[in-house]
């Protein structure tokens, strides 16, 4: 069973309707042109989409030695994403870390994880419906949830739970969709996941019913 091994909470700017969780140095995701209800990935980078178009949100990040158990707090939305960070080869700057923070550098940004190479992080959101109906906001009204851990390889990304207006305004009726200007010259998008997501009921219960998840022919 895995275990807590520190947490941590800071009060996160956004800019443009995001935040941005990026390691000091990137690989390139296999599934970066895969849109999913709380992120997509930008030049290795994972970017959150928030109700707020500017404004402060809250932001607690938790590290655990492996796969969280999923946080029993009432959520909106809940997903998984990987990145890879890779380890420094610059010998004046040895350390390899996981960002999180303003799109426009325009605030400090705040440490994710110390973790090099393969890293998993689910993500919590609620509150971002609120954040969208004042467009832009000067006092936190939404609370995301980062539960980070390591993992042996990429996996690919997962919706396990709920959806809000953000969301539907992002995908529509999808929960997870390719993102077609990306992609130039790519046919339609197939519907062809490698694996079924555990999708969690509104009981709190795991079923093996499955969002979609849309890839490129």
């Amino acid at each position: 069973m895995a275990t807590l091994i520190r947490d941590r909470s800071a009060i996160v700017q956004t800019a443009e309707g995001q935040f941005r969780i990026r390691p000091d140095t990137a690989d390139e995701d296999p599934w970066r042109l895969t849109s999913d209800a709380l992120t997509d990935v930008r030049d290795g980078a994972i970017h959150v989409a928030t109700g707020a178009t500017y404004g402060p949100v809250r932001v607690t990040v938790e590290e655990w030695t492996g796969p969280a158990p999923v946080d029993g707090e009432c959520w909106d939305v809940i997903c998984e994403r990987s990145l890879n960070n890779l380890a420094s080869e610059d010998p004046h700057f040895p350390s390899s870390s996981v960002w999180m923070g303003n799109i426009n550098d325009s605030e400090p940004e705040v440490l994710v994880t110390d973790v090099v190479g393969h890293v998993r992080i689910r993500l919590h959101a609620v509150g971002r419906d609120l954040g969208r109906a004042h467009g832009d906001t000067t006092e936190p009204v939404e609370r995301y949830l980062l539960q980070v851990w390591a993992e042996q390889a990429t996996s690919e990304p997962a919706h396990i739970y709920g959806s809000d207006a953000v969301m539907i305004g992002r995908l529509g009726a999808g929960n997870l969709s390719v993102r077609h200007n990306e992609t130039p010259g790519a046919g339609e998008p197939t519907l062809a996941p490698p694996s079924q997501p555990m999708v969690k009921d509104i009981k709190g219960k795991f079923s093996s019913e499955s969002f979609p998840l849309w890839y490129p022919r």
